[in-house]
């Protein structure tokens, strides 16, 4: 190698190790979502640990990543110092088979909302909870069929609400104090024996 190509090679050094740096892949070990952005604790290159990363995500979508979580690293100038995530991913809980467009949204759990391509989904072992400021409507015109043993309403339930229709305690009222002539002599029945 001539003299010219050796020190071309010594001045471009520091600048190939930079752009070969910019970009890495890391492992998360820790996780600070206490803050206005979360910040991760990783491990990158030959065990390096980086500290206080930013997680850049998704306006309008957030996720804490377990712990073994990969991530995408950015050293913005190629300055390790300064480094960023803008992508994390876990293998273990990724959800697969999913047909082009479909997207789902999913934890560590087993709880997703899938947006199949004949619906959306919603699965939870737990508990799911929707919490609506004002009213909520369900336009379904084949019909809406909730399978489970028991369906509690804290308030009233009407029937044929934007016509004549009338809530349950409404229909009690009217059953609990209703009586019609007897056949026999013609007076009045009395209210039936049990309350409904």
């Amino acid at each position: 190698m001539d003299r010219m190509t050796l020190m071309f090679n010594r001045l471009i050094r520091p600048l190939k190790r930079r752009v070969l740096l910019m970009v890495s892949r890391a492992v998360i070990k820790t996780v600070n979502d206490a803050e206005g952005i979360q910040k991760l604790q990783v491990i990158g290159y030959d065990g390096e640990l980086m500290e206080g990363l930013e997680n850049f995500q998704q306006y309008g979508f957030s996720s804490c990543p377990p712990s073994g979580s990969e991530a995408v690293v950015v050293a913005l100038g190629g300055n390790r110092g300064h480094a960023i995530v803008i992508g994390t991913q876990n293998r273990k809980y990724r959800v697969i088979h999913k047909k082009l467009g479909e997207t789902v949204v999913h934890d560590d759990l087993g709880q997703m909302v899938h947006l199949k391509r004949d619906g959306i989904y919603v699965e939870t072992p737990l508990k799911l909870e929707a919490i609506i400021g004002t009213t909520a409507r369900v336009v379904a015109p084949a019909g809406v069929r909730l399978e489970t043993p028991t369906l509690e309403v804290t308030g009233d339930i009407k029937d044929r609400c934007d016509d004549d229709g009338r809530t349950m305690a409404e229909m009690r009222d009217v059953y609990n104090s209703h009586v019609h002539p007897e056949n026999d002599e013609g007076g009045p029945t009395n209210a039936p024996n049990e309350a409904m």
